[in-house]
């Protein structure tokens, strides 16, 4: 796996991984609490929103470990990837209401650590990394599940569900 930081789009057998995210204008009854949970492209059509990825690189042990955050727009730009007390995997610190909460609640804060596991060798050529699957997995070893519990969303932790193996797409080294 790559040994620096880098930006790619994260991809299952599902399609794109992204977030859900229902526009104002057509679902004002929707809460504001189902934005920003992930989610493949291909499982609901309704709220889909792809999403690139900063992989902040922070070490390799007998797995390579990073931090993401969120790139794009302002709505996501920099928000974490984290778990929920329910381990459902969301966008945290998202538009500016979620800024101002993380602010005023912790101060600044530091990303969830994320672990990748190759299950293939890689030539280190960077033309080739798409081609290598992985599974990727929280700080304490559980790997990312796709649940169907009110629409398919992504979980690390102990719920039963599909251990999702990913690929990655349109790398960028920084």
């Amino acid at each position: 796996m790559i040994n620096t930081h880098f930006t790619a789009e994260l991809h299952c057998k599902y399609g794109q991984i992204g977030v859900t995210q229902y526009p104002h204008a057509w679902a004002a009854d929707l809460p504001a609490k189902y934005d920003g949970w992930l989610r493949p492209e291909h499982r609901g059509a309704h709220g889909f929103r792809p999403v690139e990825f900063n992989f902040q690189f922070i070490k390799q042990t007998d797995r390579h470990i990073y931090t993401i955050t969120a790139t794009g727009d302002w709505a996501y730009a920099g928000a974490r990837l984290e778990k929920s007390k329910n381990d459902w995997l969301g966008l945290y610190s998202t538009h500016v209401v979620g800024r101002v909460i993380d602010w005023a609640t912790f101060g600044p804060l530091s990303a969830a650590e994320w672990k990748i596991e190759p299950l293939q060798r890689w030539d280190g050529e960077p033309g080739s990394i798409s081609e290598v699957s992985f599974h990727l997995r929280d700080a304490d070893g559980h790997r990312v599940a796709l649940i169907n519990e009110r629409g398919y969303y992504m979980n690390a932790g102990e719920t039963p569900g599909e251990i999702l193996t990913f690929t990655l797409g349109n790398v960028r080294l920084r």
